[in-house]
């Protein structure tokens, strides 16, 4: 990872320049003062002309090691004065929320400073460095100055949020955020971001284009230009759901949107299921669109009407529907005319008994014949039934 190193954000404008030409200074005695201790007193060797004794050697020594003793306090007092300075930024933490985009559209990263020190101290970004996890190089840089044009962006030097200003599907991901400020450095920023598109309007075919009745038909509908992977399901004008017989494939575009297609296949189809439709739902399963199929199945009737075609097998021929209805009325005309008589018959001959008189009875079935003669071929199948 590429890190950005403020100095301003360490020492301040001013002193930069001084504390580096101190620490450069330390360090150049230290090493300096242990090479002449080290190589006069072990090797007793002629310096500058002059033979060293053991007690120039030694005073030598003594202080160079001071020298030395000095330079390495000084060196970490500078080495603890810029740790604490750069410990300063666990003081501050910099906080993202999960952002939602849509593709083709701008994306908001909304991102804030969390401090824990009191105060009102102002917090200045000086760069800013954006990796999304298991790439290498950066997806975003920037140093001093808020860069204008940039797909990534950061809009304000006081405000750590970042914005996309064409959202794409390769966009979904997570994301190192690492920001250099005046207060000291946060290394250990995190964001999310997920990536919608909405289905377009899908279109629908059939096959062939002329359906009939009993015969094979498929039916194909697409939905392009969505994410992530939806759905599509099919319903007939009844509102039965048909999408278990079906087959959906998804493929992935350069820009990885998703199509959807799906085909509806059928051995025999059925007049009565009318028109289809299909319905493209996203990983929500929300709805996003449907269509009609304009197909129409010709070679039947719907239930509403079956009795009307001549091919209906449910039709009755009028040949043999006449006869019978003839013959029907004619036998419950006769059982009437029958339940009458009897009743009549049954009237006088329960007079006769109680009487005695049967020229009464007599009268009686000579009424019934003289209303019953000539009356149809049974008529004398009525009289015959009076007698018994």
């Amino acid at each position: 990872m590429t890190v950005w190193y403020d100095s301003t954000a360490v020492f301040g404008d001013g002193d930069v320049v001084l504390r580096t030409v101190v620490v450069t200074v330390c360090v150049h005695v230290v090493l300096r003062g242990a090479a002449v201790c080290r190589w006069c007193c072990t090797n007793r060797m002629t310096h500058g002309g002059h033979h060293c004794s053991l007690e120039v050697c030694n005073g030598g020594c003594w202080v160079s090691q001071g020298i030395m003793a000095a330079a390495v306090l000084l060196f970490l007092t500078v080495t603890s004065v810029c740790l604490g300075v750069l410990s300063a930024s666990t003081l501050i933490n910099v906080d993202c929320r999960p952002a939602a985009g849509v593709a083709g559209q701008p994306t908001k990263i909304s991102c804030s400073f969390k401090k824990n020190f009191g105060g009102d101290h102002s917090i200045i970004i000086s760069a800013v460095t954006v990796m999304k996890k298991g790439e290498r190089d950066p997806v975003f840089q920037m140093n001093g100055e808020v860069q204008e044009g940039a797909r990534f962006n950061l809009p304000s030097t006081e405000d750590p949020s970042l914005q996309i200003t064409n959202t794409a599907v390769s966009d979904e991901g997570q994301y190192d955020y690492m920001v250099v400020t005046n207060r000291g450095i946060i290394p250990d920023g995190t964001f999310q971001i997920t990536v919608t598109a909405k289905y377009g309007t899908p279109t629908i075919n059939s096959r062939p284009e002329k359906l009939e009745e009993g015969a094979s038909a498929e039916f194909h509908c697409t939905a392009s230009g969505g994410y992530p992977a939806g759905a599509i399901h099919w319903f007939d004008s009844t509102g039965t759901n048909w999408t278990k017989s079906a087959t959906l494939d998804i493929t992935e575009g350069e820009d990885k949107l998703l199509k959807l297609s799906s085909t509806l296949s059928f051995t025999s189809i059925d007049s009565n299921w009318g028109k289809f439709k299909c319905v493209v739902l996203n990983s929500k399963f929300s709805k996003e669109g449907e269509i009609m199929s304009t197909a129409n199945v010709t070679g039947g009737k719907s239930s509403s009407n079956m009795f009307s075609d001549e091919t209906s097998p449910l039709k009755l021929d009028t040949k043999v529907v006449a006869p019978v209805v003839v013959i029907g009325s004619l036998i419950v005309g006769l059982l009437l005319v029958l339940l009458v008589c009897r009743k009549r018959s049954k009237r006088y001959h329960d007079i006769v008994q109680a009487t005695g008189a049967n020229a009464e009875m007599e009268k009686g079935q000579s009424e019934c014949r003289a209303e019953n003669s000539g009356e149809g071929p049974f008529g004398s199948i009525v009289l015959d039934v009076l007698t018994v």
